[in-house]
């Protein structure tokens, strides 16, 4: 059984009918020896069918039906609080935002020098030689060969030096979370990349950000990791790696079985940190298309983010591993469906085994070759994660939600009361935004 399979399965039973105010979806039918009964998921008691109606009007269905709608709201207020105080601040937020448009305008600018310092010289003069590029039919070979270009005859102009700037990581994903202020940028070369183009774009870009932005940036190339570091220098310090690369430098079965594959410059940029940035854009456009656009897509991620940093357990688990398991388990995921029971289908599509060996497990849906991911976890650390998986559900079991999000009833009580003081200052607000609407605006024009 796939896993798509298995959460199919898994969202069949988990699902239940539309919410009404008396607690009658959580009435279900049991089949058995005796014949047809009904059995209450609230009370956990069975009766007849003829019953039913008489259940659902005792005091004592209608108080676990209350309790359990409190115990839902406060659930929810738990992770949505919670998700608040992962989110990057203001300031953070803006600092990244200046960061990653400088950069991406400064690179724009860098690439029209670049072109325009390998424009061939003027047609028309006899010493003029262009370059005559003729592909070979279905291959990827080039061959160039040089030639006197005659006045008449049309100077074809090669492609950019570099193709275009994408964003990739937390960043191309909206999944920055509070503290995180560096981000990564990634930079498309038309041929494999070399040191020679990483050193010309390292010495252009910071006449570039003058001319864009007042701020200032320290600038750092790091040849052996094929990038370059730009550095803010106001608090927050933001940082930017531009990764440079090329669709050239991903491997392919053609490489292999053919020895007339074009070979690489001297000075050729590392392959394994060309094939990572890329690598990074592939997974970034695959979670652009099929995991951010679901319910609580961003909220879950940070919530489960978190846990990974501070649960031991779970740290093995990295960000990409963690994006596939939530967009499988947020895709089941029904209409009536709240932050809390998104959390909660992520521990038990773990809690159900899905690391342990005799499981399909996890393939990457970004390589060519079938690539299961929790090949690199040791047997210990598969079984230890579905552990915790399966003792956070029996907290989730006792309405301890608050003991997984690692937040003291301390804080719960601190909330209640801000939350009391919350509504006393909108509702003054409101009061007050009503009285400057019935004045006469004078002179402000509003934004």
């Amino acid at each position: 059984m796939t896993l798509s399979d298995r959460l199919q399965s898994l969202a069949a039973a988990s699902s239940k009918p539309p919410e009404t105010n008396d607690g009658r979806e959580y009435i279900e039918e049991v089949k058995g020896f005796g014949g047809l009964k009904y059995h209450c998921n609230l009370c956990h008691v069975c009766f007849e069918p003829h019953l039913k109606d008489n259940h659902i009007k005792q005091d004592a269905h209608k108080e676990a039906y209350k309790v359990q709608k409190e115990k839902g709201t406060v659930e929810e207020q738990l992770v949505l609080g919670k998700h608040e105080g992962l989110s990057p601040t203001e300031e953070e937020f803006q600092a990244v935002r200046d960061i990653v448009l400088s950069c991406e305008k400064a690179l724009k600018l860098v690439s029209d020098v670049l072109s325009q310092e390998d424009l061939p010289s003027q047609a028309g003069s006899d010493d003029v030689v262009a370059d005559v590029i003729i592909k070979q039919e279905n291959t990827d070979v080039v061959v160039t060969e040089d030639k006197v270009a005659d006045p008449g005859d049309p100077v074809e102009v090669r492609p950019r030096a570099i193709k275009g700037v994408m964003r990739a990581g937390l960043l191309a994903n909206g999944l920055l979370m509070k503290g995180e202020v560096s981000v990564h940028l990634v930079l498309l070369s038309r041929d494999k990349p070399t040191s020679t183009l990483l050193a010309r774009v390292s010495d252009i870009l910071p006449k570039q950000l003058s001319t864009i932005t007042e701020d200032k940036y320290e600038i750092v190339m790091q040849p052996e990791n094929a990038c370059i570091l730009v550095t803010s220098t106001k608090s927050p310090k933001a940082m930017c790696k531009v990764s440079l690369t090329s669709q050239l430098m991903r491997r392919h079965p053609f490489d292999y079985y053919n020895d007339i594959a074009p070979p690489d410059p001297v000075d050729v940029l590392p392959r394994k940190a060309c094939e990572d940035a890329l690598r990074e854009l592939r997974r970034a456009r695959w979670f652009e298309a099929k995991a951010y656009s679901l319910p609580f897509c961003e909220i879950v991620m940070r919530i489960f983010r978190e846990l990974c940093s501070r649960i031991p357990t779970l740290s093995r688990m990295d960000i990409w591993l963690l994006e596939l398991i939530v967009q499988k388990c947020l895709s089941t995921l029904d209409s009536n469906a709240t932050a809390a029971s998104a959390v909660q289908r992520v521990f038990e599509c773990i809690a159900g085994g899905i690391f342990l060996p005799d499981n399909p497990g996890v393939y990457d849906p970004c390589e060519r070759e079938p690539t299961d991911l929790c090949t690199k976890l040791t047997i210990q650390e598969r079984e230890d994660m579905t552990a915790s998986a399966q003792h956070a559900l029996r907290l989730l079991a006792f309405q301890q939600m608050h003991k997984i999000l690692d937040i003291t009833l301390d804080d719960l009580s601190s909330e209640g009361k801000s939350g009391n003081k919350r509504k006393r200052s909108e509702a003054e607000a409101a009061e007050t935004t009503q009285a400057k609407k019935d004045k006469p605006e004078s002179g402000k024009i509003p934004k």
